[in-house]
């Protein structure tokens, strides 16, 4: 249950319509951890395993057509699931508010639909800016683009691009856009950067995107400056510029992207190009989660339940890892799982953290897999198998996740789960210190102070000690204390080692509170 913030890194591509709306598809990408698609299995015609695509399409009532798709798409809140047949390359999304969209599988680098194979596509909605009363009449239009109508040659390009009554065509999409772009069109400068940016119709080239995306970002295109944020944060054909992102990430925000406003909660929350303010990234975290962004509404649940920039409100954690979850998310998911596992901010229901865990889990969630370690460790719904917790812990320690090399950590220390191996236990608690687990940072230190599998090293464990008393950890918190108190490894300080001693008392470690007592201190 560990703190993972979520940021978005989506990929943005705009569908016009003639009926006032239009869809954004945002990222189309192969879930690689996720095995949704073996668990459920859907057969094709072959009788092969299909492909599943996670739509995540906040709009009840669409249609999903195409030769490739089998039986008939899944809603949940939030989306749709389709199974798409080995190979595919294309389907149709249609409403009856929103311009059919015909989509390019290969362009959003898979090649193709591959069995037992789990994706996922996220669609915006926006109003479009073309002429509801437009029939596309190709002639009509073609003539007023080669006499200079900027809009008539912007409207090419989408028509071309999205295949609408005529074949789907890339490289006539982006020379009408090329036109339209030159001649000042907003819209086809920020098209014209993502088909640089996709490799649609011309070679891929960020640093063309770039050129073409910041013209439409100085004239206020918010999806254009979303991108450049992303871009400056990703290194994609600039320098990774964590501040300048930020720069953009806030011009987008302000403009009303809702993506936009997650990203940058996310810069504060975590102090990436901005100095750390947990109230901002609450705020902002607060505006996208009411756009249903479940990733925002992750974040805020997680801010409501650990206090971060805003009051603890158990309650208000609760009904947004609810709202999360409910949109798939999965680390809502497995936030909501360990707080029905441990009790927190909610009754304790094994069963429901199970339920919730294992939606998780089939999304290959490194949370999840966390939970499932400690449920096989405590025997929690299922027999105690300390194996089998090292099995899950390890998982989601490959995954990055702090609290899980803590424990891979210990049980290579202890030899529980698995054959002791000091040195492997430096590796994991390493990284989990390198991750910032105050837990792991104090189980480091712990071997430097006293020399067992790696060099002593007083100097090095008082630091370690410091930084998981920072991080909140109650024992490190009385260990820092008394390093204060007697000057080893550290100037001694007996105000330092007070504060530290009251600090790690308030947070309940026994230890701490009777040393205040033994200093005649009223704790």
């Amino acid at each position: 249950m560990g703190k993972k913030i979520l940021f978005i890194l989506f990929l943005l591509s705009i569908y016009r319509s003639s009926y006032g709306q239009e869809f954004e598809i945002l990222s189309f990408e192969e879930k690689i951890l996720d095995v949704s698609a073996q668990i459920h299995p859907q057969k094709d015609k072959n009788g092969k395993n299909c492909g599943i695509i996670r739509v995540l399409l906040n709009e009840p009532n669409a249609i999903f057509e195409g030769s490739y798709l089998v039986g008939n798409p899944e809603p949940f809140n939030g989306g749709y699931i389709i199974y798409i047949a080995e190979g595919g390359k294309k389907f149709a999304i249609k409403h009856n508010n929103y311009l059919p969209i015909e989509v390019y599988i290969p362009t959003y680098d898979i090649k193709s639909i591959e069995s037992n194979k789990t994706y996922e596509m996220v669609v915006f909605t926006k109003t479009s800016d073309i002429d509801k009363s437009t029939e596309y009449e190709l002639v009509e239009l073609k003539n007023k683009a080669h006499n200079g109508d900027v809009s008539a040659q912007y409207q090419l390009g989408k028509i071309y691009a999205n295949g609408i009554d005529v074949e789907q065509d890339y490289e006539t999409a982006q020379k009408w856009y090329q036109q339209a772009a030159d001649n000042g069109s907003i819209d086809a400068q920020y098209d014209l950067g993502m088909c640089y940016y996709y490799g649609q119709g011309v070679e891929k080239n960020y640093h063309r995107a770039f050129e073409f995306l910041s013209k439409a970002a100085k004239s206020n295109n918010m999806f254009a400056q979303f991108r450049l944020g992303v871009m400056c944060s990703k290194g994609e054909g600039v320098t990774i510029d964590l501040k300048k992102s930020v720069e953009w990430y806030s011009l987008s925000a302000n403009n009303g992207f809702a993506f936009a406003m997650n990203n940058l909660g996310v810069a504060y929350d975590k102090g990436a190009g901005v100095e750390k303010d947990y109230k901002k990234a609450v705020s902002y975290y607060q505006k996208a989660a009411y756009e249903g962004i479940g990733a925002a509404q992750y974040n805020l649940g997680l801010c409501y339940r650990l206090g971060l920039g805003i009051e603890k409100d158990c309650e208000k954690a609760i009904y947004w890892y609810k709202k999360s979850a409910e949109q798939y998310s999965a680390d809502g998911q497995a936030g909501l799982a360990g707080c029905y596992l441990t009790g927190t901010c909610v009754e304790k229901d094994i069963q429901k953290a199970l339920e919730w865990n294992q939606k998780a889990i089939e999304q290959g969630n490194a949370n999840a897999q966390y939970n499932l370690g400690l449920c096989y460790s405590m025997g929690w719904g299922m027999n105690k198998d300390e194996k089998l917790a090292f099995e899950c812990f390890l998982k989601a320690a490959n995954q990055g996740l702090g609290q899980a090399e803590t424990n891979v950590g210990a049980y290579y220390n202890e030899g529980i789960g698995t054959k002791k191996d000091i040195k492997k236990a430096v590796y994991w608690y390493t990284k989990a210190a390198e991750h910032e687990d105050a837990i792991g940072e104090r189980n480091l230190a712990n071997l430097y102070a006293t020399g067992n599998g790696v060099p002593k090293n007083i100097n090095l464990a008082v630091s370690l000690y410091l930084k998981s008393a920072e991080h909140g950890d109650m024992i490190a918190q009385y260990n820092i204390g008394w390093y204060y108190e007697n000057g080893v490894g550290i100037r001694q300080n007996q105000q330092e080692a007070l504060k530290w001693y009251k600090l790690s008392a308030q947070n309940g470690f026994p230890n701490a509170k009777t040393r205040l007592n033994e200093l005649g201190i009223n704790n």
